[in-house]
């Protein structure tokens, strides 16, 4: 990620990482987070989220497991192997 990568860019790239690491798509682990599939779709489309959306998916990266600092590194290793 460069320095100008907004939250909500860290956010999908540490969504994809999680989801590589646990087989999900993203539309399973918004399912998960949030008892619908579209979340990231939206993000993806260039919709905001609010903070405590955010902190969420932050928080179940945590419970299940992962820690985001981790996700955002593995994001950018794999950025950097691309």
């Amino acid at each position: 990620m460069s320095i100008m990568d907004t939250t909500t860019d860290k956010l999908l790239a540490q969504a994809a990482a999680f989801c590589d690491r646990e087989g999900l798509s993203l539309a399973q682990l918004s399912e998960a987070v949030f008892g619908h599939k579209a979340f990231f779709r939206r993000l993806q489309r260039g919709n905001g989220c609010h903070m405590a959306s955010f902190e969420r998916v932050q928080r179940h990266f945590i419970k299940s497991g992962h820690d985001p600092d981790d996700l955002d590194r593995a994001s950018r290793n794999r950025e950097t192997a691309a």
